[in-house]
């Protein structure tokens, strides 16, 4: 007899219903493992964190100057209005970002760093309980905990979203966590907000909010419906308003070599969390593809965002994250929701026995191997690298500050040469610290360099002068530029 499962009307998502068992409970499972997130986020707390070389140095800087002029709550709306100022001459509309860089910048490195690997969890964690909500109660061949597992690790295959723990300022990492919150929160209202939010923080995720407006109509929440669609209408006509004006957004441009740069960039991100959800094929002997409401918004929301990422031609990894786990998110729900639909059509487990114990293994066990090896090796080389980060800042500003007065350092970043000079500011309670300079390629250092910091992002330092390797960093090298009767011989 064919058993019957109550749909939630709401999301058109599996509920348990009759004669559908119980799923497990996690209870003691989902206390380990919060325990296990506390002892994370405590020892990352604890280590000793530098800012990174994007913009955190000076957010901080600047707030602390203006709470130094104007007073701890007057210096953070000032720097609000500093932010809207910035973007409206940028041509970005990023609300979310104005209150970001003016609040969480009050934290020190070490809570500012534990945050974000918060956001992280969060947004993982998120995605493994919305699998969860689809198999509750599911009669399956496959444990509910190893699709599970599965879906989180293809989520943490996405490279990019490491690199939201080492550049604290980007806002991908946010504005993940809060689509994540939008497909786990069982809210019809709670979902509007939450995708509106995602929106404020990136404005390319509206493309979920009007995905959301569609479904929200057509399971008659009429009033919802217009809600989405309103406020993603506002953002949308917001955004053109500051992009068209904008200097920064006035070189977008879509051509084909900006396209093409974005969808290769793109392409890395997803090929390994592709190559983790396709696994799942195994699975299912029948394929009839169900995505429910909340993965059809994750992806919508995925490809709208990178539609406008188009004519940016931006092939970062971290500016590439958010939609690569929207759309690998959607995609895992979708995938879920087809089992689930695909299990609760058979009379019986029996249906499912295979011909052989290695079949067994292959069908029920390859993929989440595989999940896990991808997973395990890419959080490893993220993990690793937001360290290495920070261990060569850290290490370039310790070394820099017990420098004599007066030495300038010469760096082959344009961004860092203004960055380590904002961090030794930071260091010494002081904005007039100006040691640092950038070396162009190819072109002789000013006279008064002693000293040459080189970042291997950068290429090796093109200058005249032959130097003396003084200490080598993760991802950067301290050289001694040799002097004649104490002046650089280049001059």
């Amino acid at each position: 007899m064919r058993q019957h499962v109550a749909m939630d009307p709401e999301n058109a998502l599996p509920q348990a219903g009759a004669g559908v068992r119980p799923g497990p409970s996690w209870t003691g499972g989902t206390l380990v493992l919060v325990a296990l997130g506390l002892v994370l986020l405590v020892g990352w707390a604890a280590k000793p964190w530098q800012w990174s070389l994007v913009d955190d140095p000076d957010y901080r800087l600047n707030l602390l100057r203006a709470q130094q002029e104007h007073g701890w709550l007057s210096g953070i709306l000032e720097r609000i209005d500093a932010a809207y100022d910035f973007d409206r001459s940028g041509g970005q509309f990023r609300p979310l970002l104005w209150v970001y860089s003016a609040t969480f910048y009050l934290l020190g490195p070490g809570l500012a760093h534990a945050l974000r690997l918060l956001l992280l969890l969060l947004a993982v964690g998120s995605v493994g309980l919305a699998v969860r909500q689809r198999l509750v109660g599911a009669i399956g061949p496959v444990p509910m905990w190893t699709i599970t597992v599965w879906a989180i690790s293809a989520v943490l295959s996405v490279r990019g979203l490491f690199d939201g723990l080492s550049f604290l300022s980007i806002m991908e990492l946010p504005t993940v966590t809060l689509a994540a919150a939008a497909a786990v929160d069982r809210s019809a209202a709670r979902k509007v907000l939450w995708l509106t939010l995602a929106s404020l923080s990136k404005t390319p995720v509206v493309g979920g909010l009007f995905a959301l407006a569609v479904v929200l109509y057509r399971c008659k929440r009429r009033g919802l419906a217009m809600t989405a669609l309103g406020a993603g209408g506002v953002i949308v006509l917001w955004a053109r308003d500051f992009a068209l004006g904008g200097s920064y957004t006035a070189e977008y441009e879509l051509t084909l070599e900006h396209a093409t740069s974005a969808l290769v960039g793109l392409g890395r991100q997803l090929a390994l969390p592709t190559l983790v959800l396709a696994c799942a094929l195994l699975w299912a002997r029948t394929w009839r593809p169900r995505f429910d409401s909340d993965a059809l918004v994750l992806v919508s929301a995925g490809l709208g965002y990178v539609v406008l990422l188009l004519p940016w031609g931006s092939s970062s990894g971290y500016n590439l994250a958010a939609p690569a786990f929207l759309l690998v998110t959607g995609t895992a729900l979708g995938i879920t929701t087809t089992l689930r639909a695909t299990w609760t059509t058979k009379t019986s487990t029996d249906d499912y026995q295979p011909a052989s114990r290695a079949t067994t293994a292959l069908r029920h066990r390859f993929p989440l191997v595989v999940a896990l090896l991808v997973a395990g090796v890419v959080t490893t080389i993220g993990v690793k690298a937001a360290l290495d980060r920070d261990t060569t800042i850290r290490g370039v500003v310790d070394w820099a500050s017990t420098l004599p007065e007066g030495d300038v350092v010469a760096t082959n970043g344009i961004e860092s040469a203004v960055r380590y000079g904002q961090l030794l500011a930071l260091r010494h309670g002081s904005s007039s610290s100006q040691q640092f300079v950038y070396a162009q390629p190819g072109v002789a250092p000013p006279c008064a360099v002693r000293w040459v910091v080189a970042m291997h992002d950068q290429g090796p330092p093109e200058l005249t002068a032959s130097l003396a390797l003084l200490r080598s960093l993760p991802l950067g090298d301290i050289y001694r530029v040799p002097d004649s009767g104490g002046q650089n011989p280049a001059c």
